[in-house]
């Protein structure tokens, strides 16, 4: 399976109202392939619009919701945290599902 993002295409300010001329490119070169889907990086409701807007443009495709990661990981002070904020991704992962199941 073949995975495109949009991390790896263009972000999100740029595609709303923009062009699609590049991840039309990227799914017509894996149009071959057994199996095509989209994953979709959501860290804020800007990239689920985006996500929407995807998954509305290419409905034989399977959409895949991913919470993002912030990168670098890093505190309020500005330095590098060692580990992960795992109650924060919990809790972007809920506002993500509650989100999508509203839209239902």
């Amino acid at each position: 399976m073949y995975t495109i993002g949009k991390k790896f295409v263009f972000s999100a300010s740029h595609i709303i109202g923009g062009d699609w001329t590049a991840l039309d490119a990227c799914l017509i070169a894996a149009a071959a392939k057994p199996r095509r889907a989209l994953k979709l990086v959501i860290f804020d409701d800007a990239d689920y619009v985006y996500a929407r807007s995807v998954a509305s443009r290419y409905p034989e495709l399977t959409s895949y919701l991913r919470v993002g990661n912030p990168s670098p990981l890093k505190n309020p002070g500005g330095s590098l945290l060692e580990t992960v904020d795992i109650a924060d991704l919990m809790s972007h992962l809920r506002w993500l599902v509650a989100k999508a199941v509203e839209d239902r």
